[in-house]
């Protein structure tokens, strides 16, 4: 049995064709396709260009695929998913199944492999998702980075050029984060900054750029920085407890409940984890973090499989993991 896996961002698009074994037998990678910057008739043409490119590779078995699941930025509403499911499938084999759903599910599962439970995504952005036993659904955050994205590489960067303008100001702390930054963007004053900050088009991704740095100056001892990094662990650890009770409070689960914490700020888990732990306490429901060891677009390739009826063994990981 073959299956194809969308992973679908906001930066970047990747596909895979594999077994049910675990086994890949072809992958691309193209541009990001999220509909809500990008417009549908883009998308289209990124989605047509990956499709090709994994038909073209191994154009035999893209021919018997049976399942096809794309987890996309941008695909949380019922509209959004039956409109992304018609550009899809034009491109796939005649009788594929096809199902199109929010990209956090695809990191859920890398980590759950296919069973309930709760996601924490932070990179540029962030938010939180949950999937229970019975199937509800349910987020906290999400909404740009106007609004906040808590515990985001943009909500870290933002604090660090707050902390380097108050300690200017002489509102705040000595911080190495100012020497750190300036010299980035090969600038000699404070005040310099603001024409970079400002330029609202790259606004968002040049400030969580910026994060690299609170971590370099946290790793060197920066109270300011290392501050702000507790701050992020406890802004994902109230994401996280908030969306349990939303999603528990009607389900009463003894079980423990997973939680996995994926994107590009968990490379630092260190950092965040003790935090999360510490802030994660409930009087009846057990939480357990995980780290997945497989890529989110792993987690699209599980959720294809399930709706095809086969059961994720350990043979899948191991076999996922040497190839991917």
């Amino acid at each position: 049995m073959f299956v194809l896996g969308i992973d679908g961002g906001g930066t970047k698009t990747i596909g895979v064709l594999c077994d049910h074994n675990g086994r890949v037998y072809s992958r691309a990678v193209v541009g990001p396709t999220n509909p809500n910057s990008l417009g549908y008739e883009r998308v289209e043409t990124e989605i047509q260009k990956l499709l090709d490119s994994i038909r073209e590779q191994t154009p035999d078995r893209f021919a018997k695929v049976t399942s096809f699941f794309a987890g996309m930025s941008g695909g949380d509403r019922e509209e959004d998913k039956r409109r992304m499911s018609g550009l899809f499938q034009p491109y796939l084999p005649e009788g594929c199944q096809v199902q199109v759903d929010h990209d956090a599910v695809n990191a859920l599962y890398s980590g759950t492999l296919g069973k309930p439970g709760v996601v924490h995504i932070s990179g540029t952005g962030s938010i939180t998702f949950g999937i229970s036993a019975q199937n509800t659904r349910t987020r906290v955050g999400g909404w740009g980075f106007l609004l906040g994205d808590p515990g985001s590489g943009y909500s870290i960067g933002n604090r660090a050029v707050k902390a380097i303008f108050d300690e200017y100001d002489g509102l705040g702390e000595k911080t190495i984060l100012t020497s750190l930054i300036l010299h980035h963007f090969h600038l000699g004053h404070v005040p310099g900054l603001i024409p970079i900050i400002y330029d609202m088009k790259k606004a968002r991704e040049i400030l969580a750029s910026l994060s690299r740095f609170v971590f370099l100056a946290a790793e060197q001892g920066d109270h300011v920085a290392k501050q702000i990094l507790h701050k992020a662990g406890q802004e994902m650890a109230e994401s996280i407890r908030a969306l349990i009770l939303k999603l528990y409070q009607d389900e009463p689960n003894h079980e423990t409940i997973p939680v996995v914490l994926a994107g590009g700020i968990f490379n630092k888990a260190d950092w965040f984890v003790p935090v999360i732990e510490d802030n994660l306490q409930f009087d009846y429901l057990q939480t357990k973090l995980i780290l997945p060891e497989l890529p989110p677009v792993a987690g699209s390739v599980i959720a294809a499989l399930q709706q095809a009826g086969v059961k994720i063994t350990d043979s899948f990981i191991h076999s996922f993991k040497q190839e991917a």
